[in-house]
């Protein structure tokens, strides 16, 4: 048995330690006693039959309950099937008759003539009729019946998540999030409401039609705002499900949200695993267990639940509170990467620079500059350095296996808010992901094999070509991509995988809802049956009212007896974007029909201030919806601005009658069709919107211009626009335009750093006998004007020195096939291989002489400085580099306006009129862009030359940081300001999501 400490009494002290036992007596012990205690064994029996446990309602009240039987006339009810049972009730499928709207009926055990006890039921027909939101069970009213207490409320046919697990098993991790995402929705406009639900669990939480999850059973629930007249009844002592309450609850210590946070993830945990994280035989032992044992990961029991979700769940059964999600908010933000129910295939343009991030900045530039440090381009095998270099292929192989078998998305992806899913939205596993990764890198991998089999020769010719051939792979590979099958390669199709995007969170604000006003009835008040006018009306108005028993504000609709009753289908209406109707009647003098009273305002009587667009996308997307529901099932109402009502949680929903106490300012009337009334929405919030340019996405811009003209597509289709246009980041996420310049400035960074690698094997080839060797053979190769190479008796020294000094080596093909000498054979060789030749033998006499000649003629050459050589190396692979952005970038400019990249990334640049830029304007942006590049490139171009065609300038690495330091400034402060980059500012553009 359960003892039950007195409501309302003194709490006795513990007979065991004398502690008092307010809020955690059990077994007449503290909690302390009653883990340590070795008396009778309280038997909880499994998870499906485990009650909500209360320590303060006493067993003996609810034993013996006489409630309705199944089929009979009971009141105003026909009662059905049983649904349930909880801790203080039963639930049972029911019609009430007079209107015939079937509903759930939760009715008492017994008949409570405790009033205590009448008024915690009545607590929760309260509390629950205090939220009105689509992931909550609705409550329609509260009544007695033969003395017994009974609360109608919303029918849901699909069953419990605990029914479901029964009967199919556990969720897949995709289905199980989107359960929880719905539970969290709910549970945190309850929050907002002041409301503790404290019983979260899978029996708990009830499905829709539409597979829709909505929580119910406010039994254990307590109001935070002190508006609940009978809250001195708070029980002392535990109360809830013991597998799903958290320790502090178990030990009946004050709650907060952190409480209903540890119940969501046991829910959670539950529905991924079928079993609750926490059970044991006695309830002794199951507390004992929830206090000290650490939470366990739902991958013990089941290895395919995703590391990441595993480790929310994990954080969310935390023992201590601050170690959980601190808000519903946080929970759904880590939550939503593991579904995929509104995400969308991502497009071809995101992908390739998530490509580009992936295989180029975070692994292929680390792995080239390795190999750079690994070989010497000098004196090095040029095959060595091309299979080193081969290895960044095995190194994206690994990295890609590697982090998407883990987590599903790579660090590109993760960036760009990508991610790799299965087919069916689920997790794609590591199976999935090795025969991806493998298809992909095949091409790859077979290059590899053959340059290390020696099927090429080695050279940088080879090497191209194998680039080539590899990327002409991917091409191919993408050859399948089609807008129908989800952008999907052929490597994905084979895999049954796919890259999908996050859509932008629709998230409305959470806002604590206001206090009630709840008059007492007054003298002269009229009533409508069980509801109480709140004030006297015009003949024929709406009349503000309020239910004296759930305490919640009602609208009455005055009706005459001739009034046609509310058609069935629009009786049983439960969407959020239309107002409940809660009861009606039709008799001489007595004629009307009851609605639920939203918080919140009209539409029209927000022109005093903006409408954004994050909350007016909601409201479209709201409305959007309702009126094609609507339509589709013959339940439009009249329909006018002034009948478009905004609830306090930023819901839009359609009046089937004007507000109390509204006045229609434009004179509209009832006669607008449903695609007119979209249009009155998007004008009215055009006139009141913000004009900054980059206050909205380009798409949601164009969509308000058209439908603001009434070019309104049919409501299906607008529905889907709206979707679409909704889904589009507010505003320009950094991260994303970070990662755009971060790949265009990724050949100039790679190519910096490559030469001053090359800096210090320049020095030691330049010391070598291989560079003299060189250097004299280029001299005598193309002599320059005026210097003394020319003169005929230098020409025969250096000749001679040639001979004399590199004979042996001229003559050995193993020489012109090593290091560099390989790239240079063609061009020295044959000059070399003559002077030999010419001089087969040179006496030490003859080679000293003809060193001397040189000695004092030496000619000061550009180059010679090993300082003036770097700084020329650096600055001209730096310009090559910046030269080919630079031509990209003016060249994508060109062709889309605002560049292919960003078109591809989602995102588009418009001008103080908020529409895209033309070609011209963005062709200017781009060269102001580039503007420190161009005006060096010219620098260089002006320079002296070396070799031909190598500029020389006099400051070679100060230019060259000036260059680089201008256009870094210029992308810190893109990325800073996000919108506005500083040639955003000088030609009067502003980048905003596509």
């Amino acid at each position: 048995m359960i003892a039950a400490t007195t409501v309302g009494r003194a709490p006795a002290p513990c007979p065991t330690c004398g502690r008092a036992l307010a809020r955690d007596a059990i077994e007449g012990l503290c909690a302390a006693c009653l883990l340590n205690a070795g008396s009778e064994t309280i038997t909880t029996g499994s998870v499906d039959d485990m009650p909500t446990v209360s320590t303060a309602v006493s067993a003996a009240a609810t034993a013996g309950a006489a409630g309705p039987g199944e089929g009979q006339v009971w009141g105003g009810y026909r009662t059905g099937r049983l649904l349930g049972r909880g801790g203080m009730g039963e639930v049972y499928e029911a019609e009430h008759l007079d209107s015939g709207r079937r509903v759930a009926l939760k009715v008492l055990r017994s008949r409570l003539q405790s009033p205590e006890e009448r008024a915690r039921f009545l607590r929760e027909g309260q509390l629950a009729a205090s939220v009105s939101h689509p992931h909550t069970v609705y409550i329609f009213g509260s009544d007695e019946v033969a003395g017994m207490p009974v609360i109608s409320m919303e029918l849901l046919p699909g069953g419990t998540l605990k029914d479901r697990v029964a009967t199919g098993g556990p969720l897949s991790p995709g289905e199980a999030v989107s359960a929880v995402l719905d539970i969290v929705g709910g549970l945190d406009a309850a929050h907002a409401a002041g409301i503790l639900h404290r019983d979260i669990k899978p029996s708990n939480c009830f499905i829709d039609r539409d597979g829709t999850v909505k929580v119910g059973d406010f039994g254990l629930s307590v109001s935070t705002l002190a508006r609940d007249v009978h809250r001195e009844l708070a029980t002392t002592g535990f109360e809830g499900t013991p597998q799903f309450a958290a320790p502090e609850q178990l030990r009946g210590e004050p709650l907060d949200v952190r409480a209903d946070i540890y119940a969501v993830g046991a829910t959670l945990f539950y529905l991924l695993t079928g079993r609750p994280p926490f059970d044991a035989p006695d309830l002794r032992a199951l507390f004992a267990r929830v206090s000290s044992e650490p939470p366990p990961s739902p991958r013990t029991i089941r290895p395919d639940v995703p590391p990441g979700l595993a480790a929310v769940v994990v954080q969310c059964l935390a023992k201590t509170p601050s170690d959980r999600p601190s808000s519903y908010a946080t929970l759904a933000a880590a939550l939503r990467p593991f579904t995929s129910r509104e995400d969308a295939p991502a497009g071809l343009g995101v992908r390739v620079l998530a490509s580009l991030l992936d295989t180029w900045l975070i692994v292929g530039i680390p792995a080239t500059l390795i190999t750079s440090l690994l070989s010497d381009p000098f004196n090095g095998s040029l095959a060595r350095s091309q299979i080193i270099a081969g290895w960044v292929w095995v190194a994206q192989f690994a990295y890609f296996a590697a982090v998407e078998g883990r987590s599903g998305a790579s660090l590109g992806k993760r960036l760009l808010g990508l991610r790799v899913t299965g087919v069916d939205g689920a997790a794609p596993g590591w199976r999935r992901i090795l025969v991806r990764t493998s298809i992909f890198y095949a091409p790859s991998m077979a290059a590899l094999a053959g340059l290390m089999a020696g099927w090429f020769t080695g050279t940088g010719a080879d090497l191209w070509r194998m680039m080539a051939a590899t990327a002409m792979s991917a091409v191919l590979f993408f050859s399948t991509a089609r807008r129908a099958n989800g952008w999907r390669g052929f490597h994905e199709i084979v895999s049954g995988t796919r890259v999908i995007a996050r859509r932008a969170a629709g998230l409305r604000a959470a806002r604590t809802a206001p206090t009630p006003s709840i008059p007492s009835p007054g003298a002269g008040l009229r009533r409508f049956g069980p509801f109480v006018a709140g004030r006297e009306e015009a003949a024929g108005a709406i009349v503000p009212a309020f239910d004296p028993i759930l305490r919640r504000p009602i609208w009455i609709r005055p009706a005459t007896p001739s009034t046609p009753t509310v058609a069935a289908a629009r009786r049983d209406v439960t969407r959020i974007g239309r107002l409940h109707w809660l009861a009606g009647r039709r008799s001489a003098g007595d004629s009307w029909d009851a609605f639920e009273a939203p918080d919140g305002t009209p539409l029209t009587a927000l022109g005093s201030r903006s409408i954004e667009w994050p909350e007016l996308k909601l409201w479209l997307r709201d409305l959007a919806a309702e009126l094609a529901a609507a339509d589709a099932s013959g339940t439009l109402p009249d329909l006018a601005l002034d009948r478009v009502w905004i609830r306090g949680d930023g819901r839009a929903l359609l009046l089937d009658f004007p507000a109390p106490d509204t006045v229609d300012p434009a004179g509209d009337r009832p006669s607008l069709t449903p695609r007119g009334l979209l249009a009155g929405v998007a004008a009215f919030a055009r006139r009141l919107g913000s004009s900054a340019p980059d206050a909205m996405p380009l798409s949601a811009r164009l969509l308000l211009d058209r439908w603001a003209a009434g070019a309104v597509p049919p409501l299906a289709d607008a529905h889907a626009a709206v979707i679409t246009a909704a889904a589009a980041p507010d505003r320009v996420p950094r991260l994303r335009r970070a990662a755009t310049l971060a790949v265009a400035a990724a050949p100039v960074v790679l190519m910096l750093v490559a030469s001053v690698l090359i800096v210090p094997a320049l020095a030691r080839f330049a010391g070598s006998e291989e560079s003299r060797l060189m250097a004299l053979l280029g001299a005598l190769r193309t002599p320059r004007q005026g210097s003394p190479m020319a003169r005929p008796d230098v020409q025969a020294a250096a000749e001679v020195v040639i001979a004399g000094r590199f004979g042996e080596r001229i003559r050995s093909d193993a020489f012109w096939n090593s290091g560099v000498m390989r790239e240079l054979a063609a061009d020295y060789r044959p000059l070399a291989e003559e002077i030999a030749a010419r001089h087969p033998q040179v006496t030490s006499d003859a080679l000293a002489s003809a060193e001397a000649v040189l000695a004092a003629s030496r000619p000061a050459r550009a180059g010679e400085s090993i300082v003036q050589a770097s700084g020329v190396i650096i600055s001209t692979m730096t310009a090559l580099a910046l030269a080919v952005v630079a031509a990209c970038s003016l060249l994508s400019a060109l062709i889309v306006p605002g560049g292919v990249v960003t078109r591809g990334v989602g995102l588009a640049v418009v001008g103080r009129n908020g529409r895209e830029v033309s070609r011209a304007r963005s062709m200017l942006r781009a060269l102001v862009a580039m503007l420190p590049a161009l005006a060096w490139l010219a620098y260089l171009a002006a320079s002296p030359r070396v070799q031909g065609w190598v500029p020389a300038p006099e400051f070679p690495l100060a230019t060259t940081a000036v260059a680089l330091g201008g256009l870094a400034l210029g992308m810190i402060w893109t990325v800073a300001s996000s919108a506005r980059g500083p040639h955003d500012l000088v030609v009067g553009t502003w980048v905003v999501p596509r």
